[in-house]
């Protein structure tokens, strides 16, 4: 993004809700290549000009937002381990800017977000915004018809913990979908082995409205402003009220 209102660019970079930026414009404490503005609509190109408040420059800083098609044999983690880390996978130049939203286990594969936006990933992680992330299980075993009532309702997987409520499709004999809207340690896992079964491949096929589509595992893809937008309006709605 290289052109943006002055008002949502004050608010992005942590000035307060819009209105409050607004205020800012208002009162003459914002500039443009230092020209007080009084206008918050008034759009600037963040490559080309220099915005200053109260008589600080301050700098733009374009949000990120990558989906990637995690490969296995990679840690979702920051740093290399066992494993490479998945930012790895990413261009170098944003790798220190770059968040991991939750995890997938070293041997499991499919989508995967990051983001430089703290708060996007609280929001995208957090079980009461129940947000679906879909997993495809391929597993040892023929797999029962019954699992389709009775992931519905929590299950005891053992460490004083219960799943949370499923959604079960049967793809074939032994491969499954499932949707999870909360996510313990090894659920996926834990849940199957109720039923004598072994997950042997896991692979999660969507996140929310996300999926990896044309992605071969390795590969990623920004996201367009459209997504990027939909996620930073959910997660900053104080951002783009009005």
């Amino acid at each position: 993004m290289s052109k943006i209102r002055i008002d949502r660019f004050l608010a992005q970079e942590n000035f307060g809700t819009r209105k409050h930026s607004r205020k800012l414009v208002k009162d003459g404490l914002v500039s443009i290549d230092d020209i007080i503005i009084k206008d918050p609509s008034t759009i600037f190109d963040t490559e080309k000009n220099i915005v200053k408040v109260d008589g600080e420059i301050i700098e733009y800083k374009e949000d990120l937002f990558f989906l990637l098609n995690k490969p296995a044999d990679y840690m979702c983690s920051t740093i290399d381990e066992k494993y490479p880390s998945v930012l790895r996978l990413l261009p170098e130049q944003y790798e220190k800017r770059l968040k991991i939203v939750g995890r997938l286990d070293v041997d499991t594969t499919g989508v995967l977000l990051l983001t430089s936006d703290g708060k996007v990933v609280n929001y995208l992680a957090h079980p009461k915004n129940n947000i679906g992330k879909t997993y495809r299980v391929y597993c040892n075993h023929k797999i029962p018809l019954e699992m389709i009532e009775k992931v519905k309702t929590p299950l005891d997987i053992g460490r004083d913990e219960m799943s949370s409520g499923a959604i079960l499709s049967i793809v074939s004999d032994d491969v499954a979908d499932i949707t999870l809207f909360e996510g313990k340690y090894h659920e996926v896992k834990r849940i199957f082995k109720i039923f004598n079964l072994e997950v042997i491949k896991l692979d999660r096929i969507r996140f929310q409205d996300f999926t990896y589509g044309d992605l071969k595992q390795g590969e990623y893809r920004q996201l367009n402003e459209e997504e990027s937008l939909k996620l930073l309006k959910a997660a900053h709605p104080e951002r783009y009220e009005e």
